[in-house]
């Protein structure tokens, strides 16, 4: 991500971010963010790495898309309740965003990415297949979070990677390219999933086990992929990077993402509640649904980058913290399901923001050397409160139905949906204290960097 600084105090945080950190020296920095012109050496490497980097991308994005949205749905149809949605979403949340900074310092410290990213794709895929052979509830749910502990291994060393390997003057057109082939991949797992769920029974959990299947397949295909990568060497790092150490503005927008996160996920568990139980949705709609976000985000992704080139990413995750407001509000007085399938498009607008303002951020705050930790704390206290508010909103809704058995499911769910909705509206007006840390406009075609990891590495549903 090519940045011109801003002023002399963007130079200031700048020097101080490097110093602070023990390998990450001013200059390291600034060679990473002006871009470098490609040796013969790179040239002839990036015949081989480029292609397989692409492959493993499109065959991991075919498989986050084909399976993964329907763990809720496929508990549901168990037999799950809200307690059970939000204990699995607890420990995904927690154990893909909180266990990722072990990983990332030794990936830092090896200066490996590889062993890391192909551990943690292998143990995802085995998992979908772990899991179409059971289907107690929580065997599932432990199996679902041993695959996020895996995902925690893969998602800091493949953004680390893209950066390690990437990095001539010409890597913002060859990773639109990379984007682009992830995109349409994600797409067909899309429309795969689709066409499973429409050749099924309405309602059965069984619909579910070909998706999964498909996403074992196309998980160990990105596995085989990433290993015909041949890694350049990195520098190691010898010490674990410091939280305090870390530049005051990045500490401030990842405490305020982590609050406003918090009341995000209360309402996470209550989607699928809303979706099949309230709005008695068929599978098929729910593919639907999942469907229509995914291409409104890949329609939009490219004029995201392009206002993000323009305007910094901080402008960008303004709107997206201001418009997610609404989307408690949406579900909880739906009465169509249509109505949730125009909202899915503004979510996919919105998704495509996302998908760059803040691994831009993030990427514009820190240096090369410990790239990988910085996404890891920032993930680590994801992580955390995503736990905390998606168990406590399914422990809620049990609560509240035995505590109210007037209540009917859509009053309840009324409740927790306004206090999502609250805390949300509260928690967006920080965000306008946050300035980028670059100056912007920057030099066309960057933003690429930036699509190419969060698609991967950020999916959840805001």
């Amino acid at each position: 991500m090519a940045r011109t600084k801003k002023g002399t105090q963007g130079k200031k945080d700048s020097h101080d971010l490097s110093e602070k950190t023990e390998h990450g020296t001013k200059d390291s920095k600034a060679s990473a963010s002006e871009g470098q012109h490609c040796t013969e050496e790179q040239k002839r490497s990036s015949k081989y790495t480029l292609p397989a980097m692409a492959a493993n991308q499109a065959a991991f994005s075919y498989g986050n898309n084909v399976a993964p949205q329907f763990f809720s749905y496929y508990i549901i149809r168990l037999g799950g309740n809200a307690f059970h949605l939000g204990l699995m979403q607890a420990f995904q949340f927690l154990f893909t965003n909180g266990l990722q900074l072990p990983s990332a310092f030794l990936s830092d410290k090896m200066g490996k990415r590889i062993p890391f990213i192909v551990a943690g794709i292998g143990i995802s895929a085995l998992v979908f297949l772990l899991i179409t052979m059971f289907q107690d509830l929580w065997v599932i749910i432990i199996l679902i979070s041993i695959q996020a502990a895996a995902l925690s291994i893969y998602f800091p060393s493949w953004s680390a990677l893209v950066g390690d390997e990437i990095s001539c003057a010409n890597r913002g057109t060859v990773l639109s390219e990379i984007t682009e082939a992830s995109i349409v991949a994600g797409l067909m797992g899309s429309v795969t999933s689709f066409i499973f769920l429409m050749m099924s029974p309405g309602k059965s959990a069984s619909s579910f086990i070909l998706p999964f299947i498909a996403g074992a397949a196309s998980f160990f295909l990105a596995m085989i992929f990433i290993i015909a990568v041949k890694e350049n060497p990195m520098p190691r790092v010898t010490k674990a990077l410091n939280f305090k150490e870390v530049d005051s503005n990045f500490l401030y927008m990842t405490k305020v993402q982590w609050a406003y996160n918090f009341f995000m996920s209360i309402s996470w568990p209550l989607f699928p509640l809303t979706v099949a139980k309230v709005l008695n949705a068929t599978n098929m709609q729910i593919a639907i649904i999942t469907m229509i976000v995914i291409i409104s985000s890949a329609a939009f992704q490219p004029i995201a980058g392009k206002m993000l080139d323009r305007t910094g990413p901080v402008s960008l995750i303004q709107t997206t913290r201001f418009v997610f407001v609404l989307v408690p509000f949406v579900y909880a007085f739906s009465n169509d399901i249509f109505i949730i399938y125009i909202w899915s498009i503004f979510e996919g607008v919105m998704s495509a923001f996302v998908n760059v303002a803040f691994i831009s951020y993030i990427l514009d705050s820190s240096p090369p050397e410990t790239r990988a930790e910085y996404f890891a704390y920032y993930n680590m206290g994801l992580g955390m409160v995503t736990f905390a508010g998606t168990f406590l909103a399914g422990a809620a809704v049990v609560y509240l139905q035995h505590a109210y058995p007037g209540w009917s499911l859509w009053y309840v769910l009324l409740v927790l949906y306004m206090v999502s909705g609250v805390g949300r509206l509260a928690c967006s007006f920080l965000f306008l204290k946050l300035k980028n840390p670059m100056k912007f406009p920057s030099p066309p075609g960057q933003v690429a960097h930036a699509k190419m990891e969060l698609v991967r590495y950020l999916r959840r549903k805001h």
